[in-house]
């Protein structure tokens, strides 16, 4: 039996698709920069992203600790960002 998953969020390839688009400009205008960022509140956040974002994302993975996050919505990214202030030690 097959199984469809909803997701707001781009892999790597869908994210490089989106190279020199309109898309893409808005994206990078809207991310965002974390670090500290532990595996608990990693995926945390992703969890966070998939029940709660409206709009396309794409998380990556900036070394160990840093993740940078790009939101089409700058709604999402002002959302993470108080899910981010109520959750971090």
């Amino acid at each position: 039996m097959a199984y469809r998953i909803e997701t707001k969020k781009l892999d790597s390839l869908e994210f490089n698709m989106l190279s020199g688009t309109e898309g893409a400009v808005r994206m990078i205008r809207n991310r965002a920069k974390f670090i500290d960022i532990d595996n608990e509140l990693y995926n945390s956040i992703l969890d966070y992203l998939d029940c709660h974002a409206s709009e396309q994302f794409h998380v990556r993975k900036d070394g160990e600790h840093h993740v940078i996050i790009y939101f089409e919505s700058p709604i999402d990214k002002e959302n993470i960002l108080s899910f981010l202030n109520q959750n971090m030690p």
